[in-house]
């Protein structure tokens, strides 16, 4: 059996010259966060073509770069059968039954048989991501994905993976920055909080509290090409920085787009010179007619109404953590919200950071409920005041992307979410089932 990685964070696991068993998180098409994000090396006409015979798609969450509607309508609604996490609250199953799509929640920290070989698991986290493992005769597969662990779910898949020493274990993990790390600015600078080799030495980490013997990167094979997010680019970390920090680790660093032969252990993976990044005259003008769109929007009352509601749920946490407020700034208007009275006013803020954010995005991720997701794109950046910290800003966006899930605006939500995150922290994980006999395979 044979685990490939492909697409930006698409594993696709099979048998040499049979139907795909798995995909995972299937971006294959096209950009997400509105024209920002592209992939390094998109997967050819053949591939594709495989591709759409798999049996059972896995989605991680519900980020664009793992749900990805134009690649799932590429596989097909009579195409691969979609399995989700069961989140407390979620709405992209039903979303994707909407679509046409055949979806199934995977019941969690349950074995699921996807084929007589392969058994899935599904472990919640209580941001609204998960983690996926895959049993099979020869390895045990953990998809890490962008899930942040805690050490007590760490020490959970280091003893699954204690039960199966004899087979080959397989870790996926992003391993470049995907938040607004390097978004923040004081008196016009940028901050440089982060560093190449922190992003490596996770990786490195998480490997070495599983005890895997081989990492594939994964969920970091994109590029930012709008004009307001290429600047990105340039703190990517790629297959050279991975070889340069990955020192005195125990486990093999693959590169990105390899074929892993479970069984042996061989290794096929893509030529860089090869790879197929979609930078047409046809793609630069989707951008540019994006970046034109972002130009035209004004924002109206609705959107200035939802906004001041959405952040009137957060009210008590905002007072705490910005007393003096904050504000934001989409093309030429510039608000104040002021967490004491629950205003938000048309005016230059005095607060403790300003938010620049396009137009365009804000109103639609406004209108869905996504607000939280506007710290992923790379094109909104944060101007602090020289004395509040990054941190802060960023539990306002993990506040907000709560409250985009259902989590926070009433005591009773946030209980119920304090509860279930609990349950799934404390929930205790069977062992792998053991590989099926010669006999029972034959």
């Amino acid at each position: 059996m044979f685990i490939e990685t492909m697409g930006h964070a698409t594993l696709a696991l099979y048998r040499d010259g049979e139907r795909p068993v798995l995909l995972t998180d299937p971006w294959l098409t096209g950009s997400c966060y509105w024209r920002s994000w592209w992939i390094e090396n998109y997967p050819s006409a053949e591939d594709l073509a495989r591709l759409r015979a798999a049996r059972y798609v896995y989605l991680t969450h519900e980020h664009p770069d793992h749900l990805h509607l134009p690649s799932l309508r590429l596989l097909g609604p009579d195409g691969p059968e979609i399995l989700t996490p069961d989140f407390l609250e979620m709405k992209m199953d039903g979303f994707l039954r909407g679509e046409g799509f055949r979806v199934r929640r995977l019941a969690p920290g349950v074995w699921t048989e996807l084929d007589p070989e392969v058994a899935a698991m599904s472990l919640p986290i209580w941001n609204n991501d998960s983690i996926l493992i895959l049993s099979t005769p020869e390895a045990f597969i953990v998809d890490l994905n962008d899930a942040k662990p805690d050490q007590r779910i760490f020490r959970k898949l280091a003893a699954l993976r204690a039960t199966a020493p004899g087979r080959r274990c397989v870790v996926l993990r992003s391993h470049s920055p995907a938040s607004p790390a390097n978004s923040f600015f004081v008196d016009g600078g940028r901050l440089e909080r982060t560093s190449k080799a922190q992003f490596v030495r996770a990786a490195r980490n998480a490997c070495r509290r599983i005890g895997a013997t081989d990492f594939m990167p994964f969920a970091s094979q994109s590029v930012f090409r709008r004009s307001d997010s290429e600047w990105a680019n340039a703190y990517k970390v790629g297959l050279s920085d991975l070889r340069r920090h990955w020192r005195d680790a125990p486990t093999r660093l693959l590169p990105p787009y390899t074929r892993l032969d479970l069984a042996t252990g061989e290794t096929s993976s893509r030529d860089p010179a090869s790879f197929d990044p979609h930078d047409t005259p046809e793609t630069r003008a989707l951008i540019a007619e994006q970046e034109a769109a972002n130009a035209a929007v004004t924002l109206e009352d609705a959107d200035l109404d939802r906004l001041r509601a959405q952040l009137g749920e957060l009210r008590v946490f905002l007072l705490a953590l910005f007393p003096r407020g904050f504000g934001v700034t989409a093309g030429g208007l510039s608000l104040h919200y002021d967490p004491r009275r629950g205003r938000l006013e048309r005016r230059p803020t005095t607060g403790h950071f300003r938010l620049t954010i396009p137009p365009l995005a804000l109103k639609e991720a406004l209108t869905f409920g996504h607000v939280g997701d506007l710290c992923i794109p790379m094109f909104t950046s944060v101007h602090l005041d020289g004395r509040t910290a990054p941190r802060r800003v960023e539990a306002f966006f993990m506040l907000l992307t709560l409250r985009d899930y259902g989590y926070l605006g009433s005591a009773r939500r946030m209980g119920r979410w304090a509860a279930w995150a609990l349950r799934e922290s404390l929930r205790r994980l069977p062992a792998p089932p053991p590989p099926p006999s010669p006999k029972a395979t034959a």
